[in-house]
């Protein structure tokens, strides 16, 4: 948490948070409440960010490959069934 400082300091407060001990142990030496004009930083979870990067890679692909595999469905179901599901022509 990075908490404005007051007038007349030159540098912004940083407060720590022990995201562990806060969820595991009860901890509240460093559970901040959040107050107006402070700032939060969460850093990247790597692996978060290298998934988002491959689904935007091979999105295209696979909505591609997903309509040429309805397609052939949808043919061979035609093929197979030309009077549709109902054998006696009615």
């Amino acid at each position: 948490v990075a908490r404005p400082a007051p007038a007349g300091v030159e540098c912004d407060q940083i407060l720590p948070v022990k995201w562990r001990d806060i969820t595991r142990g009860g901890s509240t030496a460093t559970n901040y409440q959040v107050l107006p004009g402070d700032r939060i930083f969460i850093s990247e979870d790597r692996f978060v960010a290298l998934d988002a990067t491959l689904e935007k890679m091979l999105r295209p692909f696979e909505r591609l490959l997903g309509f040429s595999a309805l397609g052939a469905q949808t043919i061979q179901q035609f093929q197979r069934f030309p009077k549709g599901f109902n054998q006696a022509g009615f």
